[in-house]
C-alpha cells in the first residue's frame, strides 16, 4: 500500500537528526500528521502535532491541522480559536475561513459562518472556492438569487470552471427552473464533450420530465463519446426501462458485452437487466462471468444474492457454496458469495462469521473489511463490536483512501458510535466523490437531522428519494415524514 510505504519513509526520516526543533523534523512530523488525517488515524495525527506544538507553539500548519484534529475529535467549538489564529496570522489562508465556516455550522452558527466567508472575500473578492461555500450556505438558507450570482462571479473569471457549471446547472434544477439548467448543461457538453457530466446531467433532466426519448438521445450521444464510461451505460439502460423499452435496454448490454469481453461491467448489467426479466439461469450466468472477471468488485455478488432470493433458492444457494467452500477454501469469490447471501437472508452472525474467515486468509481484502464494519455497526450490540467496526473501517480506508463506499461506511460507524461530527467529516468527504448516491445522501440525511441540522437533513433526503430502487428507501421516507411533521 503506497501510504503505507510513505509512512514508513518519513517516519525513517524522523532518525536522521535528533534535533526536535531543526526545521526537517518539524516539516516531516506535519507531513506525517496529514497523511494520518487521511487515513482518519486521528490520534496517531494528534501525536504528531502535539510534538510539533511542542517545540513550535506558533506553528500556524500545526494550529490549522490541530483544528482539524479537534474537528474530527468531535470538538469543535474547541477549533474556532484555532482557526482564528491562523486567520489572524495569515489572512489570506482561504481553507482556514472555510473550515471556521463549516465549524460554526455545526455549531448551529449559520450567520457567524456566513460572517466569516464574508470577511475572506474582504482578503480575497474573487476567491472561488470561498464563493462556492457561500453559494452553498445561500442554496441552504433559500438565497437562490444570492447563490446563482456567487457561481456566475466564479464563472465570469473562469468560464471553463467545469465544476462550477454543474453547481450552477444543480441549483437550477433543485429550484426546478428546468430550461435554465438545460442551457447550463449543454453548455458542458460543449466546453468537454468527453467528460460525461453533462451528458448524465442532462439525461436526468429530460427524465425527471419524463422525456424519455431526449434523455435517451443525449445519452446514446454521451456514450457513443465515452464508450468505457459504465454510468452513461447504466443511466441509459435506466432510461430505457422506464421507457418500456427492455428489449432495446437488453441489445445495448449485449452489445457492450461484444464490444468489451474482456471487462465484467458489461456481463454485471446484463445480469442485472436478465434477473429484472426473470430470465434467472442467464442471468446468473453472466453474473459469475462478471465475478470471474473481476473478483473484487461487489455489485455482480450483490445482484447474484438478490437473485437466489428473488427465485426463493437462498437455501440451495449457499448448500451449493458451503460445498464449493469446503472443496476450495482459498476461492475467496465463495466467500463473498456467502457472506452476502447470508445478509440477505437476514442471517447477520453467519454473514459476519464469513467475512472474518474471508479477512483471516486475505487480510488485506478491502470489500470484507468494509463490508464486515457496516454489518457490525448496523448490528450496534455492544461497544466492543462498534471498536472493531471502526479499526475495520479505517483499515479499508487506509486500503483504498479514496473509495466513496468506504468513506461512506466510515461516516456509519462514527454515527452509531455516537461521534456525529467525526461522521459528518467521512460522509461530507463521500458525497464530494459521488453525490448522487441515494445511500450516501441518506446517510448524510440522518446524521444532520441527529445534528439538528434539520434543513439539510431535508434536502440530502431529496437527493435520496429521487432514486426508487435504494435499499433504505423506506427508512428515508420515514425520516423524511418526520421532518415534515416537525416543521408543522
Amino acid at each position: 500500500m503506497e501510504t503505507d510505504k510513505a509512512l514508513a519513509v518519513l517516519k525513517e526520516c524522523l532518525t536522521l537528526s535528533k534535533d526536535s526543533e531543526h526545521p526537517d523534523i518539524v516539516t516531516t512530523r506535519l507531513t506525517i500528521a496529514r497523511l494520518h488525517l487521511l487515513l482518519h488515524d486521528v490520534p496517531a495525527a494528534r501525536s504528531e502535532i502535539e510534538q510539533v506544538l511542542h517545540v513550535s507553539p506558533k506553528n500556524i500548519e500545526g494550529r490549522f491541522l490541530l483544528g482539524q484534529i479537534l474537528i474530527a475529535e468531535g470538538k469543535a467549538s474547541e477549533a474556532v480559536p484555532e482557526f482564528r489564529m491562523v486567520i489572524s496570522e495569515k489572512p489570506d489562508l482561504m481553507p482556514a475561513y472555510l473550515i471556521l465556516a463549516r465549524v460554526h455550522l455545526i455549531e448551529k452558527q449559520p450567520e457567524l459562518a456566513m460572517d466569516t466567508l464574508g470577511k475572506a472575500l474582504e482578503v480575497n473578492p474573487d476567491a472561488p472556492e470561498i464563493l462556492q461555500a457561500m453559494a452553498m450556505l445561500r442554496t441552504r438558507n433559500k438565497d437562490y438569487a444570492g447563490a446563482e450570482n456567487n457561481l456566475r462571479r466564479i464563472l465570469q473569471k473562469t468560464p471553463d470552471d467545469l465544476r462550477t457549471q454543474v453547481q450552477l446547472g444543480d441549483l437550477l434544477f433543485y429550484t426546478k427552473d428546468f430550461a435554465r439548467a438545460e442551457m447550463e448543461y449543454k453548455r458542458l457538453v460543449r466546453v468537454d464533450a468527453r467528460n460525461p457530466v453533462g451528458y448524465i446531467r442532462l439525461g436526468r433532466l429530460h427524465a425527471q420530465q419524463q422525456q424519455w426519448a431526449a434523455a435517451e438521445k443525449i445519452l446514446r450521444q454521451g456514450h457513443g463519446v465515452n464508450p468505457d464510461v459504465p454510468i452513461l451505460l447504466t443511466s441509459l439502460v435506466q432510461v430505457l426501462q422506464k421507457d418500456n423499452r427492455i428489449d432495446a435496454a437488453e441489445e445495448l448490454c449485449r452489445n457492450e458485452v461484444r464490444r468489451r469481453p474482456d471487462r465484467a461491467f458489461g456481463y454485471a448489467i446484463l445480469g442485472q437487466l436478465l434477473a429484472q426479466k426473470k430470465q434467472y439461469a442467464a442471468a446468473e450466468a453472466q453474473l459469475r462471468k462478471a465475478i470471474e472477471i473481476e473478483p473484487v468488485w461487489q455489485t455482480p455478488y450483490n445482484v447474484l444474492a438478490q437473485l437466489y432470493m428473488s427465485q426463493g433458492k437462498q437455501g440451495e444457494a449457499i448448500r451449493e457454496l458451503e460445498t464449493l467452500k469446503k472443496a476450495d477454501p482459498a476461492n475467496i469469490r465463495t466467500y463473498s458469495s456467502l457472506a452476502l447471501l447470508y445478509e440477505k437472508n437476514g442471517d447477520h452472525v453467519k454473514a459476519i462469521d464469513m467475512y472474518r474467515q474471508l479477512l483471516a486468509r486475505q487480510p488485506d481484502f478491502w470489500p470484507a473489511a468494509n463490508n464486515l464494519a457496516f454489518l457490525l455497526s448496523e448490528r450496534h450490540s455492544d461497544a466492543k463490536e462498534l471498536d472493531e467496526a471502526l479499526t475495520l473501517a479505517m483499515k479499508a480506508n487506509r486500503l483504498r483512501p479514496e473509495d466513496a463506499t468506504i468513506l461512506d461506511t466510515l461516516g456509519w460507524v462514527h454515527y452509531r458510535r455516537g461521534e456525529l461530527e467525526q461522521a459528518l467529516v467521512a460522509l461530507e468527504e463521500a458525497l464530494e466523490k459521488n453525490h448522487d448516491s441515494a445511500e450516501m445522501n441518506y446517510h448524510a440525511a440522518v446524521v444532520l437531522h441527529a445534528s439538528g441540522r434539520v434543513e439539510e437533513a431535508r434536502e440530502k433526503l431529496d437527493t435520496a428519494l429521487r432514486d426508487d430502487d435504494f435499499t433504505d428507501r423506506a427508512a428515508a421516507e420515514k425520516l423524511n415524514a418526520l421532518i415534515a411533521g416537525q416543521k408543522n
